[in-house]
């Protein structure tokens, strides 16, 4: 059964001093999801007056659990995913930092959401 997470995201995960955005695809396959950061994101430092584009872009690949969430491995560290509401999802990561992704405005008035 599809989740309907398919479609871009944007991404924040704020951080004192400095932070990253990026635009993220999220494609579903079966029991599988795969987050994909679009070229363009970027980390936000306190010391530097302009933002620095990421080299290497991430992907994720996370498998659906029993309970309907989401989970697996990346960048060598456990990562989980937490629908929010049909707008909202959190990416949780082993070392403690989060990531908030909301649905693109695009695809949300094309779902019909507010």
């Amino acid at each position: 059964m599809a989740s309907g997470l398919d479609g871009l995201w944007d991404v924040r995960m704020p951080v004192c001093g400095w932070g990253y955005r990026s635009v993220w695809m999220i494609a579903e396959a079966e029991d599988e999801l795969t987050l994909v950061e679009q070229p363009g994101g970027s980390y936000i430092f306190c010391c530097m007056p302009w933002p620095c584009t990421a080299c290497c872009p991430i992907t994720h690949r996370l498998e659906k659990n029993a309970n309907g969430t989401w989970a697996g491995k990346s960048e060598f560290q456990k990562v989980s995913l937490t629908v929010v509401d049909s707008g909202h999802v959190q990416l949780h990561r082993q070392d403690g930092s989060s990531f908030s992704l909301t649905r693109r405005e695009d695809e949300a008035a094309a779902l019909g959401q507010p």
